[in-house]
């Protein structure tokens, strides 16, 4: 091999991790100057949250869901959420509770589980039912007896 053609080899790998070097850099000037523009204004610059999914276990539980699904739902998050709860085949009113809340609220879904369910723990089943059921990247787990550290 000559050295004309090392030469060659080289600028072939080191021109393309230029050229995106230097459009990395033309982004980043670029995202400064909107920064800066936004701050002269007063304003803060419009950071997209990811959507969130929520996944909450229950079963013979409406006194915690009375209690602490309303905090789930008034929360202030500025991107999408949604509120699955997976309801474990309850015998109290948990099922009627959460009926009711869903008609008002659109970001709360439920999730029922089978009632021929063999070999697998419920709270596995509920948890994967919520998981595949969740329209979100983002995941939260929590259990009905939980509520939010902070509306926001």
């Amino acid at each position: 091999m000559n050295i004309p053609s090392i030469y060659y080899i080289l600028s072939a790998v080191y021109l393309p991790l230029w050229l995106l070097a230097m459009l990395q850099a033309y982004r980043y000037r670029r995202m400064q100057k909107f920064i800066k523009k936004a701050e002269e204004q007063g304003t803060e610059p419009p950071t997209p949250l990811p959507g969130m999914s929520i996944v909450l276990t229950t079963h013979d539980q409406v006194d915690e869901l009375r209690r602490h699904l309303p905090l789930f739902l008034e929360q202030e998050y500025p991107g999408d959420y949604e509120i699955i709860v997976a309801d474990m085949n309850s015998k109290d009113e948990t099922r009627d509770y959460l009926e009711s809340m869903q008609w008002r609220n659109p970001h709360l879904h439920i999730t029922l589980l089978p009632d021929t369910v063999r070999n697998i723990s419920p709270i596995q089943l509920a948890l994967t039912l919520g998981i595949r059921s969740a329209n979100h990247d983002w995941i939260v787990l929590t259990q009905a007896d939980c509520h939010p550290a902070s509306p926001t």
